[in-house]
């Protein structure tokens, strides 16, 4: 019986094929084409992310990203918001810049942006800088303006630089997995770099 409906589902071209994970390209030199090639590439992380399939892998070279922006968590503001177990990597170490909204607007909720927000995925090989939230209090729009985690094991952070980020609350990061991530030490304007995050290896105090 099932062997039967899926013959007569291809026949009729209904079938939903299942996407296959994908590498995706981001510069700011793209045209914002499909994504699929460095002469077809998107020119912001988030154009690259949203057309990713699950597990799929976004290649971003060398520049500042410091446009665009997606509601997150707490209705904050944040330039990279990563899903679907999706991989963001910099080809270049510390090549590729994150840029949040800038110090100046820590407290304004209309303005602030977070630089980068995980639900489930990795980030590799960024600078993450001058991110910042709109709330005061202990609340989603109120932590972390560099990296914010949904959680404390579906998503990782790896061999990056977070730096002049401002919150409420955990002024870097909050919650995540933190491997090889440095925080200079001009990064912590509020509070504390990290707050409830887990296996991290730090530098930077």
């Amino acid at each position: 019986m099932l062997t039967g409906f899926l013959i007569a589902c291809f026949a009729l071209g209904t079938c939903a094929e299942v996407a296959q994970a994908a590498t995706l390209y981001v510069s700011p030199a793209g045209n914002d084409g499909d994504g699929l090639s460095w002469e077809n590439a998107k020119t912001t992380i988030q154009a690259a992310i949203d057309v990713a399939p699950p597990d799929s892998t976004v290649l971003v070279t060398n520049g500042v990203y410091d446009s665009g922006s997606v509601v997150g968590a707490g209705n904050l503001k944040c330039r990279v918001l990563i899903t679907n177990n999706v991989t963001v990597r910099s080809v270049q170490p510390h090549g590729a810049v994150i840029r949040g909204s800038g110090l100046q607007h820590h407290g304004d909720t209309a303005n602030a942006i977070r630089c980068v927000e995980i639900s489930s995925g990795t980030l590799d090989g960024f600078i993450v800088e001058e991110g910042a939230t709109g709330g005061q209090t202990y609340n989603d729009d109120s932590l972390a303006g560099g990296i914010f985690f949904h959680d404390q094991v579906s998503s990782t952070a790896t061999n990056c630089i977070i730096r002049n980020c401002k919150a409420g609350g955990g002024g870097a990061t909050f919650r995540g997995v933190l491997e090889t991530v440095s925080f200079p030490i001009m990064s912590l304007p509020e509070r504390t770099a990290a707050a409830r995050c887990i296996s991290a290896r730090r530098t930077g105090a």
